[in-house]
């Protein structure tokens, strides 16, 4: 299936990306779907890539039916339901510079970087390196500092200290990190905080990369 729509691709003119951290530069993402037009495994890497980076994730009727009439259709008959709100909530984030634009986040170095470094630089958000989160926590500039972690996992000196002067440090396990994107809202300090304004765009470029899920190969 994956070689198939690879060739309907070519043949409309558009470009073929099938490494997830491609993603970034696509103008759709089509993802596989079930009967129910839900996704088997929304928390696959493309996918996460693609709802900080754009608003056309579509299943592959889409790409069928562009072939059939060998012209790009219009992709917004063709979204999952489930993933409308969602898009439209990360139109609005990325209006505003990315979803963690704006933070200052650092990742446990014992965390898999080659998951969640990209993922944090769709989202817009700034990462700093431990001797920069122990700078930070020593002057009590925790405004906007985000810190990513785990329960197995032993803090770093930086957090130590901050949980012992209750410096008021977000903490956030590396799992709601992931749940956050999949949402496309971020839950700080006790409350969720998501977009209240709701933009709408349009994709005005006539070269297309297209993304085909993961999980078609």
């Amino acid at each position: 299936m994956c070689i198939l729509l690879t060739q309907y691709i070519d043949k409309l003119g558009g470009k073929t990306l099938l490494i997830d951290d491609q993603v970034t530069t696509a103008t759709h993402v089509v993802v596989k779907t079930n009967a129910d037009y839900t996704i088997a495994n929304p928390r696959r890497v493309g996918l996460l890539f693609a709802l900080c980076c754009t608003p056309h994730i579509v299943c592959s009727k889409w790409l069928l039916q562009s072939h059939a009439k060998n012209v790009i259709v219009d992709p917004t008959p063709f979204r999952i339901p489930s993933l409308v709100q969602v898009i439209e909530r990360g139109i609005n984030a990325r209006s505003n510079g990315g979803l963690l634009k704006g933070f200052k986040v650092y990742l446990h170095r014992g965390l898999d970087n080659d998951v969640y470094i990209p993922i944090l630089e769709a989202t817009g958000a700034t990462q700093i390196d431990a001797s920069e989160l122990l700078r930070l926590v020593r002057n009590g500039d925790v405004e906007n500092l985000l810190v990513i972690t785990s329960p197995s996992l032993q803090p770093v000196k930086a957090l130590a200290i901050a949980r012992e002067r209750k410096s008021g440090v977000w903490e956030m396990d590396h799992r709601e990190l992931l749940s956050c994107i999949e949402n496309q809202s971020i839950r700080g300090k006790g409350k969720w905080m998501s977009s209240l304004r709701i933009t709408s765009i349009t994709c005005k470029t006539h070269h297309h990369a297209i993304h085909i899920h993961s999980q078609y190969s």
